[in-house]
């Protein structure tokens, strides 16, 4: 009797979805329902009119993409007795395409019959308005056309924060630029922004290098390497889809791979290697030749104001066991503490000459460093007596800019979206404005030890859409049960659309990308 009740109960759901009406994901800032008449759109008749930025490739490009996504199925007859929207009219105040932290994504979107509008400050704010149009627009297999429920909608929108991220770690596991560009269409559906790429670690460095070639001697393998196309190829995706490209190369430590081809850049006999360590070299000239001449290479790539220099679990031990070091600290009055702020000011001049800023993981703080006064600290520990938004405040009190990714490690599968979407980086500096201000946003992180190609993009979504809803919506939009019952359907829709969301319970896809969740028994 339970399995026949579950299953009516079932059959009315999917009954009830003939008049369901999706809502959006990220939840905007302000959103109005009319609720009061449906609307038919007809592929064929849809037109869209650009007024400010008719010469935007990126927002042509957009336009385009966001067609193919909304009227996925060839034909559409128009609904019977239902008014039809002919037209989508854009306006943006800026024709700019130029991508950094803090370009204006706020959109204001309004659907009804017969001409829906949009406006937007940037050609990136109306990318963010295409895909909450995309979201609003169905299709009715019964009625055989596409179909705006509840309308009219009127949706005034911006993001909480100016940096919503995803980092993917290509280092543990090399990711084919395939798959990064459909993590980038998961990012664009969620309205996230930043793709953190964690390009090198101990165990490869897959990134070409004009100036010192050597390096990619520390790749798994010649083929799995990113080529200079890949990188052009993959950084121009992105910024189509209004996502920043911040690449990570991690040093002092986690630097082994480094010293495949240049063993000299490293530190010779640690304490717990034989030969060479994973801990930079940081007192000889040739160190600061290659961090100079690399990251160089790199600025043809990266357009990307921000570098992550990583700058975490730095082991003095290595540097103390080491007779030179020691001796050259001794010279100078440094303790191993004063060896890393030496190599730090130096990297800090390699980067101020090719004006970059520094972005880097907690220790940099923790550890006393000087760094220049605009340095994002990423907080990432997720234990200890003052973790995740209780490290956020004391970054911030310092007056540095933040970044919060602790409870947000997308490769713990014991973090469940739910505790990801309920996390507050705000939580300890709710009556704080101006420590608020500091707080640049946050992102969630796929380290890669344990996934590759194969299970990557079920391992990211769905959780991440939970991340990109709190670095978006408004602070108050914090009810799970909304959330679980929006999440789905946009689930449902971004697997059809290509990007594969992992489930968390029972529950079904149909072709035209409804879907809903089945109740719990």
């Amino acid at each position: 009797m339970k399995a026949i009740a579950l299953i009516l109960i079932g059959l009315a759901l999917l009954c009830a979805h003939v008049s369901y009406s999706r809502t959006i994901v990220p939840y905007p800032s302000t959103y109005v329902k009319g609720g009061s008449y449906n609307l038919t759109v007809v592929s064929n008749n849809f037109k869209v009119t650009v007024n400010g930025a008719g010469g935007s490739v990126i927002l042509s490009k957009g336009i385009d993409r966001y067609k193919k996504l909304i009227f996925f199925e060839p034909s559409g007859n128009k609904i019977w007795g239902l008014a039809e929207i002919t037209m989508l009219n854009i306006t943006v105040s800026d024709n700019s395409e130029i991508l950094q932290q803090g370009i204006d994504e706020s959109y204001v979107l309004i659907v009804d019959s017969p001409v829906a509008t949009l406006k937007a400050v940037t050609v990136y704010g109306a990318l963010r308005g295409l895909e909450t149009l995309s979201q609003l627009i169905d299709y009715d297999t019964t009625e055989g056309g596409y179909i705006v429920y509840d309308a009219p909608h009127n949706v005034q929108d911006t993001p909480r924060f100016p940096y919503r991220g995803i980092l993917v770690d290509v280092a543990r596991h090399f990711e084919e630029v395939s798959t990064l560009k459909t993590i980038l269409d998961g990012m664009s559906f969620a309205k996230l922004n930043v793709l953190h790429l964690h390009a090198t670690d101990d165990q490869a460095f897959p990134f070409p290098s004009k100036t010192f070639p050597r390096l990619t001697k520390g790749a798994y393998d010649p083929s799995l390497t990113y080529s200079e196309d890949d990188l052009n190829d993959l950084v121009e995706y992105a910024k189509e889809r209004g996502i920043r490209v911040v690449p990570e190369f991690d040093t002092p430590a986690h630097a082994l791979s480094w010293g495949v081809g240049y063993p000299e850049f490293l530190t010779a006999n640690c304490s717990w290697f034989t030969q060479s360590s994973d801990t930079v070299n940081p007192i000889q000239d040739f160190t600061y030749q290659l961090l100079k001449g690399f990251f160089t290479d790199m600025t043809e790539f990266f357009f990307d104001d921000v570098l992550h220099v990583g700058l975490d679990e730095v082991d003095f031990s290595c540097w103390s066991s080491n007779p030179a070091i020691v001796s050259w600290a001794q010279q100078k009055n440094l303790t191993m503490a004063g060896v890393e702020n030496y190599y730090v000011s130096n990297l800090n001049q390699i980067l101020l000459g090719l004006k970059k800023r520094i972005s880097c993981w907690e220790e940099c703080y923790d550890n006393g460093l000087t760094l220049p006064a605009n340095t994002i600290v990423e907080v990432w520990r997720d234990w200890g007596s003052c973790w995740g938004p209780c490290k956020v405040a004391n970054v911030t009190a310092s007056g540095f800019h933040t970044l919060n990714s602790a409870g947000w490690y997308l490769d713990d599968l014991t973090i469940s979206w739910q505790s990801m979407y309920i996390l507050e980086p705000f939580q300890y500096i709710m009556n704080n404005p101006a420590q608020q201000a500091l707080v640049d946003g946050g992102e969630t992180c796929m380290w890669g030890e344990s996934v590759n190609d194969e299970v990557i993009i079920s391992r990211v979504f769905p959780r991440a859409t939970a991340v990109a809803e709190r670095l978006w919506s408004p602070i108050q939009t914090t009810n799970t049960t909304d959330f679980e019952l929006r999440l789905y359907e946009f689930s449902c829709r971004n697997t059809r659309r290509g990007v594969s969301f992992g489930p968390w319970r029972p529950a079904y896809c149909l072709p035209n990308g409804y879907g809903s969740l089945s109740p719990e028994p």
